[in-house]
C-alpha cells in the first residue's frame, strides 16, 4: 500500500515499491504502523526468501510480540514450531505453491501476475 512504501523501512537495503508482494500480520494490520509490534510485515525481495518472511512472522512476531494475536492460537502456533520441520515441506514446497498463487520476480521484489481478462 501507499502506507508501506511511505513508512520506514529499517533494515532495508532498497525501498518498498508499491505493488511489492509483502506478508503482514492479520491481527494487527489495521492498526497504524507506528502501533504495531516488530516483525508485523516483511516484504521479501525474492520467492526463495518467503519461506524464512513466513518463520520470521510466526517466531517473532505471532508468537512473541503481537498482543492482538489470540492465546489459543499463539498456543498452536508454539505447538507446533516444536514439530518435525520437514513435515511442513520446506522451502521448496512454498516456493512451488507461491509460483501457483501467480508470484513472480522482478528484480526488485515480488509480485502477482495481473490477471488476463
Amino acid at each position: 500500500t501507499t502506507s508501506d512504501v511511505q513508512a520506514s523501512a529499517q533494515g532495508r537495503n532498497s525501498p518498498i515499491e508499491e505493488g511489492q508482494v509483502g506478508i503482514r500480520c492479520i491481527h494487527c494490520s489495521m492498526l497504524h504502523i507506528k502501533c504495531r509490534s516488530r516483525g508485523a510485515v516483511y516484504f521479501p525481495r525474492s520467492i526463495d526468501g518467503i519461506y524464512q518472511v513466513a518463520q520470521n512472522l510466526t517466531k517473532i512476531h505471532l508468537c512473541g510480540g503481537c498482543n492482538r494475536v489470540p492465546e489459543s492460537l499463539r498456543k498452536k502456533l508454539t505447538e507446533l514450531s516444536k514439530v518435525n520441520k520437514r513435515a511442513s515441506g520446506g522451502k521448496r514446497y512454498w516456493n512451488e505453491r507461491v509460483r501457483e498463487l501467480g508470484i513472480y520476480e522482478d528484480g526488485k521484489g515480488i509480485r502477482f501476475k495481473k490477471a488476463s481478462s
